[in-house]
């Protein structure tokens, strides 16, 4: 999510679009967070003329070359189906990023049914679940416990590095603070857009 969101926020800083107002789960992603964006999944995936822009722009050897190649990307690196989801709350902590973990997350809002999911991305990853309980909810995670997901309500789930997800989860139980300040007061100011995304430098 956060690869087709740079991909894609030099491309729709200014396209807006008028909509009914809307729940903004911005104030479930953590304090931690120095990087917050709202992608509008449902409006990218089908929408033609993002399509055509995503393949005129110029890429490197390897990467995805046309925009249904960068889902497919984004959609096998998460073991999700994008297409099950109209919105994601993308966040991120910057300062954290290390070669070998990061401190990053999702907030994806859409229609799916837990054990149906969950079973596909076993089938998908070819290794079960193991579950981490945290405050009320269970964190799936590999093997390796770095990442993982967790169903906050019937068409809510956080994905990402378990941490993140612990902090979202925090947040959600009143726990922990919600990203606040200026960075939040810059990504209000974006209005409302296909791809929004404020950084603190």
């Amino acid at each position: 999510l956060l690869f087709i969101a740079v991909i894609l926020v030099s491309l729709m800083v200014g396209c807006t679009r008028n909509t009914e107002a809307v729940t903004d789960h911005i104030d479930l992603v953590p304090e931690t967070a120095n990087m917050i964006g709202h992608v509008e999944l449902s409006q990218i995936i089908g929408d033609d003329d993002i399509a055509e822009i995503y393949t005129a722009l110029p890429k490197e050897e390897g990467d995805p070359q046309t925009i249904e190649e960068a889902l497919a990307k984004v959609m096998d690196m998460s073991n999700l189906d994008l297409k099950d989801f109209e919105e994601a709350w993308i966040f991120s902590d910057i300062s954290q990023a290390t070669e070998d973990e990061n401190y990053s997350g999702a907030i994806l809002k859409g229609t799916f049914e837990e054990g149906s999911l969950l079973a596909s991305m076993e089938s998908a990853i070819g290794e079960g679940f193991a579950g981490i309980d945290y405050l009320g909810h269970t964190i799936y995670t590999g093997s390796g416990q770095q990442t993982g997901l967790a169903v906050l309500t019937s068409d809510l789930l956080v994905t990402g590095s378990v941490p993140a997800i612990k902090d979202v989860i925090a947040v959600s139980q009143g726990n922990m603070p919600a990203v606040d300040g200026d960075l939040l007061t810059t990504y209000d100011g974006l209005g409302r857009a296909l791809v929004k995304v404020a950084t603190a430098m």
